[in-house]
């Protein structure tokens, strides 16, 4: 698929109008690899499908372009090795997110760092982010270090790729790189485009539901189907976590909170 540019080398409109759910009934309409493969997994009967590529053609398309599920269980991993809200996660900059003191005493400890800016600056005449740091061990392949590093090389086939629709009172700084998924196929034309990136809303919603959903995630024998049933509990289980280890105040230091109570509340 890649070598015959489907689907991100090709307009939009060409993908409609070719590659629509009725382009393709029998083997004579066939004209190429893109073709054959929408037959064999769109088209025939049951019996007939090619289920080893992937059993549908998002599957197909998940083997080639991270999925929204995929880029989900990646910004929940972060967020439970990090401790940071979904806000501070979206604004790690690909390519400037260690800190300068990085390295210093260990060069396979490091400092990840991102930014808040949603009710910071109040009343300033300036911005004025609020800094987060967490420490991360480069040895560690689950790190919040390798974890981006992850999602880096996970995205890389989607970037560099403009997309085909921003939703109203975003821009394209909104869509963070990191977490480029392809879209489901029938919603390309109608629906917003092939491609997006987890940091939309829309794309957000789906991803936790779909993951939550394809992995069966229950609490006492009851499916978890809310975003707010899993992504609310993150950060307190990770400061759960790290309290068990370390001293109020050094949990507090990393979460840059300044309010004792709200942090002991968590």
């Amino acid at each position: 698929l890649l070598e015959a540019g489907y689907p991100m080398e090709m307009s939009l409109d060409h993908i409609a109008e070719r590659y629509k759910h009725d382009s393709v009934i029998g083997i004579d309409d066939c004209k190429n690899v893109q073709d054959l493969l929408m037959l064999r997994m769109i088209r025939s009967g049951t019996k007939y499908k090619y289920k080893e590529a992937g059993g549908s053609w998002d599957g197909l398309l998940a083997k080639y372009f991270p999925s929204m599920i995929d880029a989900a269980a990646l910004y929940l991993m972060i967020a439970i090795q990090s401790g940071w809200n979904k806000e501070t996660i979206f604004a790690i900059d690909s390519e400037s997110f260690e800190h300068a003191l990085a390295g210093v005493l260990n060069e396979n400890q490091t400092l990840i760092y991102s930014e808040k800016n949603r009710s910071q600056g109040i009343n300033l005449p300036y911005n004025d982010p609020k800094q987060f740091l967490a420490p991360s061990n480069k040895d560690d392949k689950y790190s919040i270090y390798n974890l981006i590093e992850l999602c880096k090389k996970i995205s890389e086939p989607l970037y560099g790729y403009e997309f085909d629709f921003i939703h109203a009172y975003h821009e394209e700084s909104d869509l963070n790189p990191l977490f480029l998924c392809i879209r489901y196929w029938a919603d390309w034309v109608s629906k917003g485009g092939r491609h997006t990136s987890l940091s939309q809303q829309k794309a957000f919603s789906i991803g936790i539901r779909h993951l939550l959903k394809k992995l069966g995630i229950a609490e006492h024998g009851k499916p978890l189907t809310k975003i707010s049933e899993i992504t609310l509990r993150t950060r307190a289980t990770w400061i759960n976590q790290k309290r068990k280890k370390l001293p109020l105040s050094v949990v507090r230091l990393i979460l840059n909170s300044t309010n004792k109570c709200s942090t002991r509340g968590f």
